[in-house]
């Protein structure tokens, strides 16, 4: 960034192990529909299933916002924008499924951590 830009209005969340240590840095722009998931630390593949993240609004049931890629950063599409679906989210979790498609979790919470809005 260049002296005097300010970062665009976006939703992220730092998603920690049970030690504290950084996994996964989640973000996405306020408007958008697209959020972008970021693997920052080393995280063992699961023997069977998937790592599924999910958004857990202050008063709703938690909802699936993507799967965690094996490394690098993979990009999920959201049924709404980031303020439609994320305003009212102030954590985050991933656990352990079957698939991506469950309707609520089911696993062991394997990270979490806080979704702030940056603006």
């Amino acid at each position: 960034m260049q002296a005097g830009e300010r970062l665009p209005q976006s939703y992220v969340g730092l998603l920690t192990d049970a030690q504290g240590n950084g996994k996964v840095l989640v973000s996405s722009l306020r408007h958008g529909s697209t959020i972008t998931i970021k693997m920052i630390g080393p995280l063992a593949p699961p023997a069977q299933g998937l790592h599924v993240l999910w958004a857990v609004p202050d008063s709703a049931p938690p909802f699936v916002l993507g799967v965690l890629p094996a490394q690098g950063s993979a990009v999920a599409q959201m049924p709404g924008t980031s303020e439609q679906l994320l305003s009212k989210v102030s954590k985050l979790m991933v656990t352990l499924e079957p698939n991506a498609s469950v309707a609520a979790p089911s696993g062991n919470i394997v990270l979490q951590g806080n979704c702030a809005k940056l603006w």
